[in-house]
């Protein structure tokens, strides 16, 4: 189990912006359906109007019977009326009033000026006695229609095969006629018929069924039956019984039986149904079938957790249209990769962490376990069965982490970091260190839902950082507590006895002529003289006393809660009385003696620095008197032994003023090519009346007047000029410069140096501000700010005298440092294995973090060699180069170019 990084997201496109969306085919498919059945319906429709017509065109077909039939008698009065307006016209004209025969010459003159509109076809005029007197027309040779007697009004000529109407009005034959009749006959012909038929009406006339005349519809004479692709209505007009006759026929549309109604619905419903799923169906099946390749895919996946080729195919059954469901199929295709990747890239997450040894979990708020990797059982072993995390760890520790973890919930903390002993651990000593997180919803409250945690053994780390811390704070050849150490013990001792209202003695211890015991026995000898003393020391002195050692042949003891300073002296007293006799070293007998300076609290100080500064000046005295003596600072003071010190104070203040501290400056080397590398500037002073006085004497001095931050300035200012020179000169050096405890804590401190060092034009990156271990670790947060304001604006910092300091591998990690340099104290026991064992410690600790690794105090080949070989990049010392003024070493670079 754990959280595998995000994947970049691969474009997919938008479900809505798929070209040719299933709304829009759905939309066509429906205006396509609803054409349809409008068309149907229509159809049907007309269907059901042709069935239902065919019975109006037969009621349709009477009445146009009706309207012929109206129509002829209307023609019948309208030729009547015809034949008396011309029976009138020739009685007015007075053409028959002569009586000879002109007159009927007059009257075919006129019927024959009529012409084409004279309307009938034969005129014949008989007087009373019904005697033919004129004729004149197509049966003007015929006397038939004059005796008609069945069927007066028709005449029917069978040699013209012609049916007349016949038309009689009286006639004036003047005065000799008198009165006869007029007659005028009108044939029924094809011209006739045709006036008088409609639209799809065909007029027949037939005697004794003889056709004689048929007025034909427009287009010629319709077809029959099923030819004519309807049906036909015919009826008989009787217009003289029995045998004249005049048939109508109608021609009708076609119309359906109930039977061909029927099938032709039912070929509608068929066509509909084809046509909807020809239109819809086929798509619908479609889709579903591509959906349902989604969904089989969606599902085998999320069995598998694996795109395999099933799957795959799955999802290619499913393609089709650019549509939502093709969009749904990219976009799902896109998440199964993702998703695949992010497995895999789990899964490699985890055998990493597996290989580190570094186990996962996630916490509910209850502290129970969610989840956790396989690492998780290794740490554990018979706690892993558990599903409750707190009581997997010592009881100690279990009330904290769980306040820390309610933290992370309640979103007072984003980062917790912890350092966890396991609890019955089949292991005597197991510690984790533990990194928490709370991991939040994705909802817009951003409420915390667990905690996830990376846990690791840390136990080898922790007993080796034990261990270094133990070196750290002592001696590395005498067992003894260091400087560092002993300054923490003091400040206790004082606070103390403030609080008690005792007393404490410091007293400082230097060897007499210890450099020549050095120098005739050498240096395995004086250290074991070194060890021997120490512990003669120690014989005397109390439980809750301290011996420390200072460095080189010195020592101070720690006298706390001492009821008076007579006390006090009688302990100087012993410790003077245990050096009387002589110590044994390699069957050499060796007397020792000692110088020893005390001062005593808070009779002559209430600060530790001033403290240790009284006792270190007492003990000078007490050599200065001839050694093999013990001083007391108060006795000086009364003595008036402290003027000196005064002076000297007035004489530094006055020489910082005036610029007269010098800067002297030692090489870095490479460890393998011993090309120099860097400069470290060292502050000197040399006073015409005092002489060469030592760093240790005016440097505290200068803290404790608060001039430490000018001499800083000063010794800063002098290196960035021998620098400016050098680059000039082509010299690509590092030059280190140490920055106290009040410069640092300067508000103005980064601003300043940065000012400087633009000024004489040298990179910040080229300049390397070295900070003790102690003041690093003093004020830590302040202390971090300011340092990685240094950094952030381009600074190399360097942490000196490492190894002496309280400073931790998790503190070392936090400081932005660039360099580490190994303290004189390791350095010096290189050669020693156990010495050489904790340098290796600390230069593989230094490599981990990719600092720079400096190692101080390098004196001879073989020290270098040893140091080499242990991973050191850079040496300095004595061996090499010694400190020189800023002239000597401008000439020393010169004559050592490699």
């Amino acid at each position: 189990m754990a959280a595998g990084p995000a994947v970049a997201s691969k474009a997919m496109p938008h479900p809505h912006s798929a070209s040719d969306s299933i709304a829009r085919q759905a939309g066509r498919r429906a205006i396509a359906i609803f054409l349809i059945i409008g068309g149907l319906s229509s159809a049907l429709f007309s269907l059901a109007w042709f069935y239902a017509n065919g019975a109006l065109q037969s009621e349709q077909a009477a009445r146009n019977t009706a309207d012929i039939a109206a129509k002829l008698e209307a023609r019948y009065a309208r030729w009547q009326r015809e034949a008396e307006a011309l029976a009138t016209q020739i009685t007015y004209n007075r053409m028959l009033e002569s009586g000879d025969d002109i007159r009927w010459d007059k009257l075919r003159a006129y019927i024959n000026a009529q012409g084409e509109g004279f309307r009938f076809d034969t005129v014949a005029v008989t007087d009373n006695a019904g005697t033919l007197l004129f004729s004149h027309g197509e049966e003007a040779e015929e006397r038939g229609f004059l005796s008609v007697k069945k069927h007066p009004n028709w005449y029917f000529s069978a040699h013209h095969q012609h049916l007349h109407r016949v038309l009689r009005t009286p006639i004036w034959l003047g005065l000799h006629g008198k009165h006869g009749t007029l007659f005028l006959l009108k044939s029924i012909d094809n011209r006739l018929l045709a006036d008088l038929s409609g639209p799809a009406i065909e007029l027949t006339l037939s005697i004794d069924g003889v056709t004689h005349a048929r007025g034909e519809i427009a287009g010629g004479r319709p077809r029959q039956g099923a030819d004519a692709g309807g049906g036909v209505a015919e009826h008989d007009l009787l217009l003289a019984p029995p045998n004249i006759r005049l048939t109508i026929r109608q021609m009708l549309s076609q119309a359906l039986s109930p039977l061909q109604f029927a099938l032709a619905g039912i070929a509608l419903t068929a066509i509909l149904g084809l046509t909807l799923w020809l239109a819809l169906g086929s798509w619908l099946r479609r889709t579903v079938a591509r959906v349902r390749g989604l969904s089989q895919a969606a599902d085998r996946f999320g069995r598998l957790h694996r795109l395999d080729k099933e799957t795959d195919a799955a999802l290619d059954s499913a393609a089709g249209d650019h549509d939502e469901v093709g969009a749904l199929l990219l976009q799902l295709r896109g998440l199964m990769q993702a998703s695949e990747e992010r497995d895999e890239e789990s899964r490699a997450y985890l055998q990493t962490l597996e290989m580190l040894e570094e186990a996962v979990v996630e916490l509910d708020v209850d502290g129970n376990l969610l989840r956790a990797s396989p690492a998780w059982d290794t740490l554990m072993g018979p706690n892993a069965d558990t599903r409750e995390f707190f009581p997997c760890f010592e009881p100690e520790d279990q009330e904290d982490l769980q306040h820390q973890i309610a933290l992370l919930f309640s979103g007072e903390k984003d980062l917790l970091t912890l350092r966890l002993r396991i609890g019955k651990s089949p292991r005597s000593s197991s510690w984790l260190e533990c990194r928490f997180v709370p991991v939040k919803n994705a909802l817009e409250d951003g409420a915390v839902t667990h905690v996830r945690g990376v846990l690791r053994d840390i136990t080898q780390t922790y007993l080796q950082e034990k261990h270094i811390t133990h070196m750290a704070l002592h001696d590395a050849l005498t067992g003894l507590p260091n400087r560092v150490l002993l300054e923490d013990r003091l400040k206790v001792a004082l606070r103390l006895a403030t609080r008690e209202h005792s007393r404490v003695g410091i007293g400082f211890i230097d060897l007499d002529h210890f450099k020549n015991i050095n120098d005739a026995l050498g240096h395995k000898a004086g250290d074991q003289l070194l060890v021997a003393f120490a512990n003669a020391l120690r014989t005397v002195l109390r439980t809750g006393d301290t011996l420390a050692r200072w460095g080189g042949d010195e020592f101070v003891v720690l006298l706390p809660d001492m009821p008076g300073v007579d006390e006090i002296r009688h302990v100087a007293d012993k410790l003077s009385e245990s050096s009387r006799e002589p110590v044994s070293i390699d069957n050499h007998s060796l007397p020792v003696t000692f110088s020893m300076g005390f001062t005593v609290f808070p009779d002559d100080g209430d600060d530790v620095d001033v403290l240790l500064s009284q006792a270190d000046r007492a003990m000078f005295h007490a050599k200065s008197q001839g050694r093999n003596m013990v001083q007391f600072f108060a006795d000086m003071t009364r003595k008036g032994l402290g003027k000196k010190d005064l002076y000297i104070q007035s004489r530094l203040a006055a020489a910082i003023n005036n610029g007269a501290i010098q800067t002297w400056f030692q090489p870095l080397v490479d460890a393998r090519t011993h090309r120099a590398v860097g400069l470290e500037a060292l502050a000197r002073w040399h006073d015409p009346e005092l002489g060469w006085v030592s760093p240790a004497t005016f440097i505290p001095m200068a803290e404790n007047l608060g001039l430490i931050a000018e001499l800083g300035d000063q010794v800063f200012t002098h290196t960035l000029t021998l620098g400016r020179s050098l680059m000039d000169a082509g010299h690509d050096l590092t030059l280190a410069v140490n920055i106290s405890k009040r410069q640092l804590f300067l508000a103005n401190c980064v601003e300043q140096l940065l000012r400087d060092a633009n000024t004489a034009g040298i990179a910040p990156g080229k300049i390397m501000l070295e900070i003790t271990e102690s003041v690093a670790m003093s004020a830590v947060d302040f202390a971090e700010t300011r340092l990685r304001d240094l950094h952030d604006a381009g600074f190399k910092l360097a942490v000196d005298d490492f190894g002496v300091g309280y400073s931790s591998l998790s503190q070392l990690h936090e400081m932005p440092v660039d360099e580490l340099k190994i303290d004189i104290s390791f350095t010096r026991r290189a050669r020693d294995p156990q010495g050489a064992r904790l340098i290796q410690a600390i230069t593989g600790m230094a490599q981990a973090l990719n600092l720079h690794i400096v190692a101080e105090g390098v004196e001879d080949g073989e020290t270098a060699a040893i140091l080499n070989t242990l991973g050191v990049h850079s040496f300095q010392g004595y061996h090499f180069g010694k400190p020189m003024p800023a002239a000597e070493i401008a000439a020393w670079l010169e004559a050592n170019k490699l």
